[in-house]
């Protein structure tokens, strides 16, 4: 990460993977801790599983990638199931968009 990043992502997230169980269901990946930026604040986007308009409840600026369906938590946390952690939420929409220069990528998690 570059200088403006680690200034920026300073604050501590968990991040749950998300996979298919093949039963209908999902399986989470271990918790993983990730640097942030958490802004509650609310922003609308269209999703690419649902193309009407939605509202954010806390756009997330992440170190590193994530997917759509994946779970985030302001704060750390051990639980290896994300849905009943209090305040974990599920990302709906994950952008990537590189700056002028390309030299850094901003990640973007919708929540």
């Amino acid at each position: 990460m570059s200088n403006i990043a680690d200034r920026a992502l300073i604050q501590d997230a968990t991040l749950w993977t998300v996979s298919p169980d093949n039963f209908g269901g999902d399986t989470f990946g271990s918790p993983v801790p990730v640097k942030c930026r958490w802004e509650d604040r609310n922003e609308k986007f269209t999703s690419p599983t649902d193309p009407s308009e939605q509202v954010s409840r806390s756009i997330v600026f992440l170190d590193r990638n994530a997917n759509v369906g994946d779970y985030l938590f302001l704060g750390t946390s051990v639980a290896s199931d994300p849905s009943v952690v209090v305040g974990a939420f599920k990302i709906r929409r994950f952008d990537k968009c590189p700056n002028l220069r390309n030299l850094l990528i901003v990640k973007k998690a919708y929540l």
